[in-house]
């Protein structure tokens, strides 16, 4: 029921109600004082009040719960400035009624269906990521994903490392599929468990570059890989027996083949396994740097003999 509705319905039994009589004295014959005096100037200022603060609380009823017993205190004080004497506690337990109802029961704002860059991947990349966010994938909007994909990719790691296999299946953190994309081929992020001789394999693929990230770090126009380490009180054993991770980005937007161009595809893949070692309870971040500076150094390709700068 609307709030005019109910207000309406409240004026009306108030005027129905023979032991109540407004801007009058008690008929004869009565047994005592009227239950409630009210001049009709206030009752319409009380009004208006009521209507303000309910207006108010249609907009905000996703956040009413709190703020609905400062809403009730606010209009009560209100009531008794505009002199409504204290024995018309049925005229304000029904007007606070009718506000906390219209505050409780208002209804969320529809959610887009789209979020922007600091909102994809849950959040991970909110701040000064956003911008390069929207370079890797070539979008600026993108389509809305369930939430809990973080969760879930956590438990996936745990059970993965207690089965004590040398690898184990993980999970897809996040697909950026860009507003509008009928892809199949949408810029991804998915970590799972690698195998020990994952790292320093010899025999790179065509154009990819290592640096020296985590246990190794892999770029190429379109991918790019870390394989890093975590101990974690929440994987029993790890201070022996490092869980071994790698996170991966695929499907990134061409841009062309310059370091800066594989940097930023490292960036997004970065960013997305701190926020998994953090959730996680790695030690030290499992080692990964807070931010990545120009400055990464670059690791010669297996299998090539070669000194490797300090």
């Amino acid at each position: 029921m609307t709030f005019d509705k109910e207000w309406a319905e409240l004026r009306s039994a108030a005027a129905q109600r023979n032991a109540v009589q407004i801007n009058s004295v008690p008929a004869e014959g009565g047994g005592g004082a009227a239950d409630l005096v009210v001049h009709r100037d206030d009752l319409g200022a009380v009004g208006s009040d009521a209507y303000e603060l309910r207006t108010k609380l249609s907009k905000d009823g996703v956040h009413a719960r709190p703020a609905t017993f400062d809403a009730a205190i606010a209009l009560r004080a209100a009531m008794e400035g505009k002199g409504v004497i204290r024995n018309g506690k049925s005229l304000v337990a029904g007007l606070l009624a009718a506000v906390c109802a219209t505050a409780c029961s208002s209804d969320q704002e529809p959610q887009s269906p789209y979020v922007s860059a600091a909102e994809v991947c849950e959040g991970v990349f909110a701040g000064d990521l956003e911008g390069t966010v929207e370079t890797v994938t070539g979008a600026t909007s993108f389509e809305r994903r369930p939430s809990g994909r973080m969760d879930r990719l956590i438990e996936a790691i745990e059970k993965g490392y207690s089965s004590g296999r040398s690898w184990a299946p993980g999970g897809e953190l996040c697909e950026m599929a860009a507003k509008g994309s009928r892809s199949k081929n949408d810029p991804v992020l998915r970590f799972h468990m690698y195998a020990p001789y994952d790292v320093n394999y010899p025999g790179s693929a065509v154009g990819e570059r290592r640096f020296s990230l985590g246990e190794e770090a892999v770029a190429n126009i379109r991918s790019a890989g870390i394989y890093f380490e975590c101990v974690s009180p929440r994987l029993d054993g790890s201070k022996s027996r490092p869980a071994r991770i790698y996170g991966g980005l695929g499907n990134a937007h061409y841009r062309g083949d310059a370091r800066e161009d594989l940097m930023d595809n490292l960036r997004v893949v970065h960013a997305a396994s701190l926020a998994l070692a953090d959730k996680l309870e790695c030690e030290g971040s499992a080692g990964l740097p807070e931010e990545l500076g120009p400055g990464l150094r670059e690791l010669p390709p297996v299998g090539r003999p070669a000194e490797i700068d300090s």
